[in-house]
């Protein structure tokens, strides 16, 4: 698969940050979200990022993102600039117009309702993916969960997720892990994928399952011909 994006989300320490750029994910997320157990503070990646920036050429370093959710634009705007993030991911209920007024490129979480029939549910998606695309916004697709901003850590539907990737690009996200990283990346054939949970070991980054995710990934990502 060409361009084949990984993205680690949830990052808390320099150590792991260090796995995930050696790995080579393209991507690294800092979780701002205040209900998150994934929650850093702001001094606390602005640290990492610098620690990144002093340690690789800028052609090495993953684009840094904090991820916010349902929060108000100035402090997602304040938080970025003072950390010196690349982006924004929004993984809350913003809408569109939300994201037209950060000030920084923006990732959006859009997330996969289950209970819906496949066929509406599809084509709910490929609208909100067409209009992210008009208004030059990723998207990472998610699973709904209606107690949980941020990242669920719960899969969703494949299958439709492998249809949507026919015609959009996209980071595929929830309950992704070393187990089934590989079938993800092969059945879905998608833009990238986002993973928080599954390269945790008792509840925080595991930098050994990071460079283990990505490298599984990565192979992956080989055998898929698009």
């Amino acid at each position: 698969m060409n361009n084949f994006h990984t993205k680690i989300c949830g990052v808390r320490s320099i150590g792991s940050a260090f796995a995930a750029t050696e790995g080579a994910a393209s991507y690294i997320g800092f979780n701002f979200v205040t209900s998150s157990k994934r929650l850093i503070q702001a001094d606390e990646a602005k640290t990492i990022v610098k620690a990144i920036k002093d340690n690789y050429l800028p052609s090495n370093r993953p684009t840094t993102v904090g991820v916010f959710a349902n929060q108000p634009l100035l402090y997602v705007n304040s938080v970025a600039e003072y950390c010196e993030l690349d982006m924004v991911q929004l993984s809350g209920d913003e809408p569109f117009a939300f994201a037209e007024k950060v000030s920084y490129p923006v990732i959006k979480a859009i997330k996969v309702d289950t209970s819906e029939s496949r066929e509406s549910e599809l084509k709910r998606l490929d609208q909100l993916a067409k209009l992210a695309e008009k208004l030059n916004v990723l998207v990472i697709l998610d699973k709904y969960d209606t107690h949980l901003q941020g990242g669920t850590g719960q899969t969703h539907d494949w299958h439709l997720a492998a249809e949507l990737a026919k015609h959009h690009l996209f980071f595929l996200s929830g309950g992704l892990n070393l187990q089934n990283v590989e079938e993800a990346v092969l059945s879905v054939r998608q833009f990238g994928i986002d993973v928080a949970s599954g390269i945790e070991t008792d509840g925080k980054d595991d930098a050994s399952k990071i460079s283990e995710f990505l490298s599984r990934a990565q192979i992956a990502s080989t055998k898929v011909d698009l």
